[in-house]
């Protein structure tokens, strides 16, 4: 079994030079369809990255790293959440229920393909930003949540926008292994 990115692609799909040339080329229309599909759960996750630095500090937890892990969780918990309920009742007709097996393999096929452009777009951003913002300004604990979150989220879609062939074959690369390290138990 070939394990490289290139062979991840079918004899009849392009490559991936020509997939990445493509989706350069419609870079801004990508941009706009990733900001119309992303854009509401990026409000929902400001908030929630907002807050959970806010209350964290209100706790008494006052390091860098309780910071910028509370700003990072409860930005995602309701991010997720959020993003997966709209896809659900967008697409009632199209699931059963949502505990059903057709809702779930979205779920799942959806955040074992974002996990590759957060670690390489979100996360470093994020975390760099928040310290910057906290060791440079003097904007409040949920201020400095909400614009981390802001920049890296756009970041995050500039990267995802252009990138989203690599992204993809990345991903169903790691995945591919990770099921074949399971099955081999």
């Amino acid at each position: 079994m070939k394990d490289n990115l290139e062979s991840i692609a079918t004899d009849n799909s392009p490559s991936l030079s020509q997939e990445l040339k493509e989706s350069i080329r419609h870079y801004p229309s990508n941009a706009r369809k990733y900001l119309n599909q992303l854009g509401p759960s990026m409000l929902v996750c400001t908030a929630g990255a907002a807050f959970g630095r806010w209350a964290v500090h209100k706790m008494g937890y006052d390091s860098p790293t309780a910071g910028i892990t509370a700003s990072y969780i409860a930005g995602y918990v309701p991010g997720y959440a959020y993003f997966l309920g709209s896809e659900f009742l967008k697409n009632k007709d199209h699931y059963e229920k949502i505990f059903s097996k057709k809702f779930g393999e979205f779920a799942s096929t959806f955040l074992a393909a974002d996990y590759v452009s957060d670690m390489i777009a979100f996360t470093p951003a994020f975390i760099s930003s928040s310290i910057w913002l906290r060791n440079n300004t003097k904007l409040d604990n949920w201020e400095q949540g909400a614009i981390a979150w802001v920049g890296s989220g756009l970041l995050y879609l500039a990267f995802i926008s252009g990138f989203h062939p690599l992204t993809r074959r990345m991903t169903s690369s790691i995945n591919n292994r990770i099921k074949s390290l399971r099955n081999k138990k």
